[in-house]
C-alpha cells in the first residue's frame, strides 16, 4: 500500500505540472481572443489533474466568450458550490444567466456580488442594464426580486473550498481508472492491492456502486449507506481514507435510505447505481464527468428518472387495492429511465454535445430530497 500511495504521489506530481502548462497555454490563447483554443485548453487541464476551481472558472470564462451560455453557466456553478466566495464565477454565471435569459437569476448573482464587494464596477453596470431594459410593468417584479434576496447579504463561509476533494480520487497513477474489465469489480484490488494489473480480467475503474478513496481503491456506496449485507463484498468496506463529499454531511445516510423508497425504489444494490449521480453528485465515475457539463448532462437523466419513478409511486399508491403494483411500476420506471447511465459511461462525452443541445435549462435542486437542496 505505501508503494501504491508513493507511486501515485509522484504520477500526481507529473500530472499538476503538465495541467499548469495547459492552463498557461489557455491563458495565451484567452489574452490573443482564440477562445475556442482557450475552451480546449482549460478542458484538457480539467481532463489531466481534475476540475480543480482555477480551471473550471476560466473555463467558464472562455464560454462566455464563445457565448456557449449553458456551459459557462453550468462551469461557474460548479465553482461556486464549491467556493461561494469566488467573485468571478459569481460574475460570470450571471453573465451566463443573462445570455440564457434568465433575468432574475443574473439579478441574483449581482446582488450578491455587490454585497460582498460594492466597488465592482462591471457588476453595477450591468445591473443597471437589467433594470433599463426592464418595461414599466416588470418594475414591481424587480423590486419583489430584490426584497427577497436581503437573506444574501450574510457573510460568506470561511472554511477552506474542497478543491482538494479532487486530488486523487479518480485520478489514477495507471490505467486503472479505464481498466473496465469484464465489468466485476475485483476484490483484490479494493483489498489491498492486486498484482495483475491491467491484465487482470476483473474491474478497477469506479463506478456507481462505490466511492473512490484517496489511494485509488473503490469503497461500497451501499456499505457507506448501511445497506450492504454481503460478507465477502467486492467493494472496500473502509471509508477511513474518503475524500471530502456529500456523505460528511450530517443526517446524509438518513436522508438517502428514506429518500429512495419514496421513490418506488427499494433501498438495493440496483437502485443505488441508477441514482448515484444523485447520492453521491460530487463524485465522478468516467473520466468525461470531470467537466462541469459533462456531470450535470447525467445529474439531468438520473433527475428525470427520478422524478418519473416517484411521480408513478405517487399515482400507484393513490389508487385503491393498488399501492404494491404502483410501487413496481415506480420501480420499473426509475430502472428503463435510469438504463440510459451505464457504468461505463462516456468516456468521450464532451461539452460539443451540450451546445447541439441548446441552453435547456433543468432544475435539479427540485429533483433532490429536501434537505439537498442549496440556496
Amino acid at each position: 500500500m505505501m508503494e501504491r500511495a508513493a507511486k501515485r504521489a509522484a504520477t500526481l506530481e507529473a500530472k499538476r505540472k503538465r495541467a499548469e502548462e495547459l492552463k498557461e497555454e489557455g491563458d495565451e490563447h484567452y489574452k490573443a481572443q482564440r477562445h475556442g483554443k482557450a475552451a480546449k485548453s482549460y478542458k484538457e487541464a480539467i481532463l489531466t489533474y481534475g476540475p480543480r476551481l482555477v480551471y473550471v472558472n476560466h473555463l467558464a470564462a472562455a464560454y462566455l466568450k464563445l457565448k456557449r451560455y449553458r456551459d459557462a453557466a453550468l462551469c461557474a456553478e460548479d465553482v461556486l458550490e464549491r467556493d461561494p466566495k469566488q467573485l468571478k464565477a459569481r460574475f460570470r454565471r450571471a453573465m451566463a444567466r443573462k445570455g440564457q435569459g434568465d433575468r432574475d437569476g443574473a439579478i441574483a448573482d449581482l446582488v450578491v456580488l455587490l454585497r460582498h464587494d460594492p466597488a465592482c464596477t462591471e457588476a453595477k453596470q450591468e445591473l443597471d442594464v437589467l433594470r433599463d431594459t426592464s418595461d414599466d410593468e416588470d418594475d414591481d417584479d424587480l423590486d419583489e426580486t430584490y426584497a427577497s434576496l436581503r437573506h444574501l447579504a450574510a457573510p460568506l463561509p470561511d472554511d477552506a473550498p474542497p478543491d482538494g476533494a479532487y486530488d486523487t480520487p479518480w485520478l489514477s497513477e495507471s490505467s486503472d481508472f479505464e481498466h473496465r474489465g469484464n465489468g466485476t469489480p475485483c476484490r483484490y484490488y479494493n483489498h489491498g492491492g492486486c498484482t495483475n494489473g491491467s491484465a487482470c480480467p476483473y474491474k478497477h475503474a469506479p463506478d456507481s456502486r462505490s466511492v473512490r478513496d484517496t489511494s485509488g481503491r473503490n469503497v461500497c456506496l451501499a456499505h457507506l449507506l448501511g445497506l450492504c449485507t454481503r460478507d465477502r463484498c467486492h467493494y472496500a468496506h473502509d471509508g477511513a481514507r474518503l475524500p471530502r463529499g456529500p456523505w460528511d454531511a450530517p443526517g446524509w445516510r438518513t436522508r438517502w435510505r428514506d429518500a429512495l423508497p419514496r421513490a418506488g425504489a427499494h433501498p438495493d444494490a440496483r437502485a443505488l447505481a441508477q441514482f448515484a449521480p444523485m447520492i453521491k453528485a460530487t463524485v465522478p465515475t468516467a473520466r468525461a464527468e470531470l467537466l462541469p457539463a459533462g456531470r450535470y448532462r447525467r445529474l439531468e437523466r438520473v433527475g428525470a428518472a427520478w422524478a418519473a419513478a416517484a411521480q408513478e409511486q405517487e399515482q400507484g399508491a393513490g389508487d385503491d387495492g393498488a399501492e404494491g403494483e404502483g410501487a413496481e411500476q415506480g420501480g420499473g420506471a426509475a430502472e428503463n429511465a435510469g438504463r440510459g447511465d451505464s457504468d461505463e459511461g462516456s468516456a468521450d462525452g464532451t461539452e460539443e454535445e451540450d451546445a447541439a443541445e441548446g441552453d435547456r435549462h433543468v432544475d435539479l435542486a427540485s429533483q433532490l430530497p429536501p434537505s439537498e437542496h442549496r440556496a
